[in-house]
């Protein structure tokens, strides 16, 4: 897999929990967000994916949050995984 196309990977892991977070927590209400890529091409593949959700509770409060994000890719001198997830109730 090219340098570029790992870097682009990279960016967009780093990038997609804020985006997700902010997005949620604008919502003020039980929302949820999913998204998910793969690619693949002559020096290998990759795939990505996150899934993010939260939820306002009762009157009383004890809102609830969930996500998580995954990362896996594979090339001709190797392959690796990772995945991030949390939850907050």
């Amino acid at each position: 897999m090219k340098r570029t196309t790992l870097r682009r990977l990279a960016i967009a892991a780093l990038a997609a929990p804020a985006i997700v977070l902010s997005a949620q927590s604008l919502a003020m209400a039980d929302s949820g967000y999913a998204a998910e890529a793969t690619a693949a091409g002559p020096y290998g593949a990759s795939s990505y994916g996150v899934v993010a959700a939260a939820g306002h509770g009762d009157d009383k409060g004890g809102g609830w949050s969930f996500y998580h994000q995954h990362s896996d890719y594979a090339g001709p001198k190797g392959a690796g995984s990772q995945s991030v997830t949390s939850v907050a109730d």
